[in-house]
């Protein structure tokens, strides 16, 4: 069981990298890879017996946490009956954390994990600041992680592709919206 779940909303998942790597081999120095990518990049294991990735479902929504008649569809054909929850979207969203979607960064303080920036650091930009998470203080980036519609992925191939985009994306750049509620929810 996962909290919250109730009829309000609740948790359906969680996931995440169990680690992060700095990588000798990687596009930035000193810098924090989730660590499926850290694999990729220094084509190794570096976990070992460690897996990469952390995940947990809420076994709950079954018992209907979430409502009465609510729960997970276990389909797999894009038919999900009304009143349920497709598991499969469920478990692709999160392994997208897993695999290293994600910043490793403490929202709320604006913190570094250990000390180290991650890659996402580099291009998370705040519209407002016009910096990146990784030229700003911890004191700013705790700022950016809610100045609600204004924190942007500024990545060159996301710049590219989200030309299909129609809400969420600033048309001068190509940069996409992150989710940057106030106050923050990890998460």
């Amino acid at each position: 069981p996962l909290a919250p779940c109730s009829s309000g909303g609740g948790v359906l998942g969680a996931a995440g990298p169990q680690t992060g790597h700095t990588v000798a081999a990687a596009p930035f120095a000193s810098t924090l890879y989730p660590s499926a990518l850290a694999n990729k990049i220094a084509n190794s294991d570096l976990n070992g017996a460690t897996a990469e990735i952390g995940a947990t479902f809420n076994s709950s929504v079954d018992s209907a946490c979430l409502g009465a008649g609510t729960r997970f569809y276990y389909g797999l054909d894009n038919a999900t009956p009304a009143g349920r929850i497709n598991l499969l979207v469920v478990v692709l969203h999160e392994l997208g954390h897993g695999f290293g979607f994600l910043s490793f960064t403490n929202e709320a303080t604006g913190a570094y994990a250990n000390g180290i920036p991650d890659v996402w650091a580099r291009f998370m930009r705040d519209r407002t600041q016009n910096l990146t998470w990784f030229q700003m203080s911890a004191a700013q980036r705790a700022a950016s992680a809610i100045n609600v519609n204004n924190l942007l992925w500024d990545g060159p191939n996301v710049r590219i592709a989200s030309s299909f985009l129609i809400a969420g994306r600033e048309a001068a750049t190509g940069r996409v919206e992150l989710f940057t509620p106030n106050p923050v929810q990890p998460g």
